[in-house]
């Protein structure tokens, strides 16, 4: 009995996790923004652009391609209080 009960309970997590990916894919499909967890370093809660971040991030990146390392700039933004949308230090 246990183990009909143990199959039947495995079976339903994996319908439950197939109709949560089949949701989300439909969602990303339609243009939706990921409504889940943190908002993204750069972005608001509701998907748009925080202008400050960005630009941090911009420049992030033209730093780093010309050769500075991520380290650096975690210190940098760390130098200049600034923090991670959780708000910590960035490591």
């Amino acid at each position: 009995m246990i183990t009909v009960m143990s199959a039947l309970a495995e079976f339903e997590s994996d319908t439950i996790s197939e109709r949560v990916a089949s949701a989300e894919a439909f969602r990303a499909r339609r243009g939706d923004w990921h409504r889940g967890g943190y908002r993204s370093f750069g972005r608001e809660k509701d998907g748009s652009i925080k202008e400050a971040e960005a630009d941090l991030i911009r420049q992030a990146a033209v730093d780093f391609l010309n050769g500075t390392s991520c380290w650096s700039i975690a210190q940098r933004w760390n130098d200049a209080a600034v923090v991670t949308p959780t708000g910590k230090t960035w490591a």
